[in-house]
């Protein structure tokens, strides 16, 4: 075979292994159509092998609610429905209806009460006592062989009635509790009486055994004579029972509700939900030193003992992807939970996409243009900005078109001159953010998008939910198209903060919206400019509200 005809077979090889990876199809994740909740939000599970992934997630947006009145078991309360997952949420207020009873007296002819006057409760009694036994009258006497009888007058009712005589019991000494360890809500049946003596046989025996024990209780107990023709003895007998708890131990990046010392009743049960962080899941659970199954919550059936419950948290499985589009390939490095991209020496398109919990540092030169593209990005941190661009002249981040994009920060309030990253995405150069994407940015602590000169938006469909400022260019501020929905739990809905003018002549403080749909909830103003808020009125829409959660 000549040399010609190798070089073109050699070629031919090439050719079809470069076409048969192009025509491979990238991973395409699937999801469930039906919603999973917890008690903030709502998404849609992956149904792939990425089970970490979710989509569409978002917090949830309730109605106005259904309300309730108060009855006479449970307060008046108004539940709440997301309009999109349906989840229901219950707020109580008030307090329950309280029952009217009778100003007169019922009686039979052992006790008296009043009588309750609410239709279908006429069973409730209130001040139900024994009657109180005035102006005896003996009308037989009691003999060794026969009982008596006398007739009384209640001292509290006024009701006459007739009472069988006995002969009398004298106590000799008083029974006592057994040394057993008892605990609040368990039943006096459980407790034995030791000791104790009457001047006749008989045995002593609890009034209410179904009664439930408190910490420091004093019960009735009552002496029943083997003879029936002497009558019973009634005693009181202390018992100290102990408070039983559960432990429960939430480790980091996630909460246990209830968590610490909680009280339980005796025989009772309890339900203990795990809340992971975002990024995070459920890893280990133990109750008393027993490895459980690994879910949501655990529950505790007839606690009869002190228990403890451990839960502990781990970083979801990163799949986090990293593409060179176009420019200079491989100009990224991954260190530990930082991925940082620097450089290049061309312009330069990056994409990423999957779940990463850590941060990722644009730090490239001012000579070329970079970009970074969103595609499915699920990024959280919670020790610095996920996001920190700290060098460049020409930063882009871009949503993908159909793909949804959130980037979260789970960081503590930042501390003023400190040098942290104040914002989930942070930026220490101008900064665009665009594409035709949806971008969700969450800040539980700190600003949502903070550049330290201007940051310029357009196209996107963005939505920032943070504690302080929810756009903060410190120059300016730039909205040129997309839909806008700013949530600004104590601060600013937009905010600029120079007012100087810039070398190169540029009037530094302006807020400026172009176009398209900018809509602010803010505790403090909803757009606080430092020099001047220009709003192009014939193509954007503003709209801005106080502060209310969504």
């Amino acid at each position: 075979m000549t040399k010609k005809y190798i070089t073109i077979l050699v070629c031919a090889v090439w050719m079809l292994t470069l076409l048969s990876g192009c025509l491979q199809d990238p991973h395409q994740h699937s999801f469930s159509a039906e919603w999973s909740v917890d008690s903030q939000g709502h998404w849609h599970s992956a149904t792939c092998q990425h089970m970490d992934m979710k989509a569409d997630a978002a917090y949830h947006t309730f109605d106005d609610g259904v309300s309730y009145p108060a009855t006479f078991t449970e307060k008046g309360y108004t539940v709440y429905t997301c309009t999109v997952c349906k989840y229901e949420k219950k707020e109580y207020s008030g307090e329950v209806l309280q029952h009217t009873y009778a100003d007169s007296w019922s009686f039979d002819d052992t006790s008296h009460w009043h009588a309750c006057l609410d239709v279908g409760f006429e069973q409730l009694r209130a001040d139900e006592a024994a009657h109180t036994d005035t102006n005896e009258e003996i009308l037989q006497d009691v003999t060794d062989s026969a009982t008596g009888l006398a007739r009384y007058t209640c001292a509290v009712c006024g009701h006459t009635y007739e009472k069988e005589l006995k002969l009398p019991v004298s106590l000799v000494s008083a029974p006592a509790a057994d040394g057993g360890t008892y605990y609040v809500g368990q039943k006096l049946q459980d407790v034995a009486l030791v000791g104790g003596e009457a001047s006749v046989s008989g045995s002593f025996r609890w009034e209410n055994p179904e009664e439930k024990l408190t910490a420091n209780g004093s019960y009735q107990a009552q002496f029943v004579p083997d003879d029936d023709r002497y009558g019973m003895l009634h005693v009181t007998v202390s018992v100290i029972a102990q408070q039983l708890y559960v432990t429960v131990d939430a480790g980091q990046h996630g909460t246990a509700s209830p968590s610490g010392q909680v009280p339980v009743g005796y025989g009772e049960t309890l339900t203990i939900l795990f809340a992971p962080d975002v990024g995070y899941g459920v890893s280990q659970v133990h109750v008393d030193g027993v490895a459980a199954t690994v879910a949501s919550s655990v529950t505790l059936e007839n606690i009869t003992k002190p228990q403890t419950v451990q839960v502990s948290f781990a970083a979801n499985q990163s799949s986090l992807s990293i593409e060179c589009i176009s420019g200079t390939p491989g100009c990224y490095t991954i260190d530990g939970n930082t991925v940082t991209f620097s450089g290049i020496t061309a312009e330069s398109i990056y994409a990423v996409s999957g779940t990463f919990h850590g941060n990722i540092v644009i730090n490239v030169s001012d000579n070329h243009r970079f970009e970074l593209e969103m595609r499915g990005l699920n990024l959280t941190c919670d020790y610095i900005s996920p996001i920190t661009i700290l060098s460049g002249d020409q930063v882009t981040l871009t949503a993908k078109k159909g793909y949804e994009n959130t980037i979260t920060d789970l960081r503590q309030a930042d501390v003023p001159n400190n040098n942290q990253k104040s914002g989930a995405i942070y930026a220490e150069c101008d900064l665009e953010i665009g594409g035709k994407g949806k971008l969700t940015v969450i800040s539980q602590h700190n600003n949502g998008i903070h550049t330290k000169d201007d940051l310029e938006i357009k196209n996107l469909t963005l939505t920032v939910r943070c504690a302080d400022n929810a756009l903060k260019g410190n120059d300016s501020v730039t909205i040129k198209s997309g839909v806008i929905l700013l949530y600004a739990s104590n601060g600013d809905g937009i905010k600029t903060v120079n007012t100087d003018i810039s070398s190169k002549g540029k009037q530094r403080g302006i807020v400026t919206i172009l176009a398209g749909t900018v809509t602010i909830y803010a505790a403090q103003e909803g757009i606080d400019a430092a020099f001047d808020t220009v709003i192009n009125e014939t193509d954007a829409d503003v709209k801005i509200y106080p502060y209310a959660e969504q």
